[in-house]
């Protein structure tokens, strides 16, 4: 046994071009012992085009930085931890912006890298982001504003049959 740190990159939703939207970053160890002492556990993930950082990517205890290179923008975050078997580290966040593009969906890779990982297969993971052109958003109506409308409504359909049945008479 030993230890297998794996990573998940997640995101929620469909990003809209634009828009802001965030990525998590979940480091884990899933081997059978524990991972350090006090390792130094790196993370990387090259944001591809049109996602941009809009604020430096945070976790609890994570040492995390951003900048712009020949593939994108290079997000690098690093912590020294022990991490038992079946724990995770805390999440990072990366928080980012959709550009204009004619794209409608993306991949992007994060992986993880610390001595004694055992395992490199499950040290990276790619999700795959839809990504939606605008937000339609439905009109909304308060209370008081959806009566009115319904009130509307009855008074001019009861107005077109008083003057439906007047011209009977």
């Amino acid at each position: 046994m030993a230890p297998d740190l794996a990573i998940k990159k997640t995101h929620t939703g469909n990003f809209v071009i634009g828009n802001d939207a965030s990525f998590k970053l979940t480091v884990t160890n899933v081997g059978g012992i524990t991972a350090g002492p006090n390792i130094l556990v790196t993370v990387t993930d090259t944001l591809p085009f049109p996602l941009t950082l809009t604020a430096k990517p945070s976790g609890m205890g994570w040492d995390c930085s951003g900048s712009d290179g020949a593939g994108g923008t290079e997000v690098h975050c690093e912590i020294i931890a022990t991490v038992p078997p079946n724990n995770s580290l805390p999440d990072i966040t990366v928080p980012v912006h959709v550009g204009q593009t004619e794209l409608r969906k993306i991949e992007n890779l994060a992986r993880v890298t610390a001595p004694g990982d055992t395992n490199p297969d499950n040290d990276t993971s790619v999700d795959i982001v839809l990504i939606n052109r605008i937000m339609r958003e439905a009109p909304s109506l308060s209370p008081v504003g959806v009566l009115a409308a319904l009130l509307m409504l009855l008074g001019v359909g009861f107005f077109g049959l008083r003057r439906t049945s007047a011209r009977r008479s």
